[in-house]
């Protein structure tokens, strides 16, 4: 069976094929041809819907330092760096790097280049309700997907927090919404009233319990998880909730000093940087970071050598476990790797059962187009004059339909051969008859037919990936 890769690469191709076929189509310039309707039809192919991904949490959580070790960047800024109740979309964008505030008006009252500082300075208007940032997602692939992150609603800053999310939860349905909890500080009444009102409406919820890294043993963890579970059960009545332990700050601080660095064992089997990077961090870091990076390898030491704190075999889905580096493997202990793998394959899952449905909606319009088509052309041929051509237009057509595909090179050839006689020209290529016969529908078949032909041929590729799907 194909990967989610592949079918997506598949059926992208088939649309893309088909939205060329449909603008040949509008270009055919057939009588009484809707060109609007249709202008407007290839408009919507073109943009397909986002799937969202909603990240909700009370103040306190870890909910930003999350998102920036899913962004693998210090992105967003921190609930205690924001003053404002702005809701923030991030796109995913392989090339774009920008950010927009809007007020309520949907006015842009701000712009510039993604960054902390940047997203910090718009957190901090307020008149600003939404911010857009377009940027890399790692997680999402070449996926469009959209990042939804809402204010924290119990912030003493705003009492406007709450409203605003709450407003926001009431009126939007994101995919799936990704709650995150205070593994040191459960069922507080924030949470709760926060809870409530995700439960109540968004569909699909997964928990995310960050600072994990406070619990050292085995036992300890599985309680917090434990808890967590029956919290979620007999207070929201959730059946077999899907719950991530991480340790977000740990693996934000793994990418920030340790990712382009080499991690060897020493002669005690504890991690420390190698030679070369030890020059480098010496001569590229002050006294401050040196400080913070030393901090943060202790503690991969602690993750590294407690196979308790392997945050990775408590989550709800099978995590890779063979690794090439010590970084691959202290991401994947922090929990958070998991994590990403998850949301990749959900939006990868997500965004192939959109394309699908795109697909097939395509399909039937340009069939339903071909068709309409067709019943235009045999209405405005000649009965006399032009009736070779127009038995064999119904002819292949009728061969079409059945799913045949070998008529192709004799019935065009001939076909050919007909203008040819028909039509002389001092060229008689296809292209310059479609070209030099704009204004004779008898002519226009032959193009109609070429269309047709290559919308069976994408119909009959797709209905065999079908088969394998």
């Amino acid at each position: 069976m194909p990967n989610i890769d592949d079918q997506i690469k598949e059926i992208q191709t088939n649309i893309d094929e088909n939205l060329r076929l449909l603008r040949e189509i509008r270009r055919s310039q057939i009588s009484n041809l809707p060109l609007k309707k249709l202008d407007k039809l290839i408009k919507t192919f073109t943009s397909l819907k986002q799937p969202e991904i909603l990240i909700a949490a009370p103040m306190s959580a870890g909910k930003s330092t999350l998102i920036n070790s899913l962004l693998a960047s210090r992105i967003v800024p921190a609930s205690q760096e924001a003053c404002t109740s702005a809701i923030m979309r991030l796109f995913n964008s392989q090339d774009k790097k920008d950010v927009e505030a809007f007020d309520e008006d949907n006015n842009c009252i701000a712009s510039g280049s993604v960054s902390i500082d940047e997203l910090t300075s718009m957190n901090e208007l307020s008149e600003a309700v939404r911010i857009d940032a377009s940027l890399l997602i790692p997680f999402a692939g070449n996926a469009p997907v959209t990042v939804i992150d809402t204010p924290g609603p119990n912030s003493a800053l705003n009492k406007a927090h709450q409203n605003v999310l709450f407003e926001f939860l009431d009126h939007h349905q994101a995919e799936l919404t990704l709650f995150i909890m205070n593994g040191t500080q459960l069922g507080t009444d924030s949470e709760k009233q926060l809870l409530d009102r995700i439960i109540e409406t968004q569909p699909n919820v997964i928990f995310v319990i960050n600072k994990m890294d406070e619990f050292r043993t085995n036992e300890d963890i599985t309680n917090v998880l434990e808890n967590v579970r029956k919290y979620l059960e007999n207070q929201f009545s959730i059946q077999n909730p899907r719950i991530f332990p991480v340790s977000a700050q740990f693996a934000l601080d793994l990418q920030l000093y340790m990712k382009n660095q080499e991690l060897v064992m020493d002669e005690w089997g504890e991690l420390t940087f190698s030679d070369h990077s030890k020059q480098e961090l010496m001569s590229s870091y002050s006294r401050n970071e040196l400080t913070k990076i030393q901090n943060t390898l202790t503690i991969a030491n602690n993750f590294m050598l407690n196979e308790d704190l392997h945050l990775n075999q408590y989550a709800p889905v099978t995590v890779n476990n063979s690794f090439n580096e010590c970084y691959e493997r202290l991401m994947a202990y922090s929990g958070v790797t998991g994590l990403a793998d998850f949301l990749n394959e959900f939006i990868k899952n997500n965004y192939l059962n959109e394309l699908r449905q795109q697909e097939k909606d395509l399909f039937d319009l340009i069939r339903f187009v071909l068709e309409e088509i067709f019943k235009i052309l045999d209405n405005s041929l000649d009965n006399s004059s032009e009736e070779k051509l127009k038995k064999h237009i119904r002819n292949d057509f009728k061969v079409i339909d059945q799913g045949q595909s070998e008529w192709r090179k004799p019935r065009v050839e001939n076909l050919y051969q007909y203008f040819k006689t028909h039509y002389p020209k001092n060229e008689s290529s296809y292209h310059y008859l479609m070209l030099g016969n704009r204004n004779n529908e008898s002519f226009r078949y032959v193009v109609v037919l070429e269309l047709i032909y290559e919308y069976r041929e994408i119909e009959l590729r797709r209905n065999k990936n079908a088969v394998i799907h």
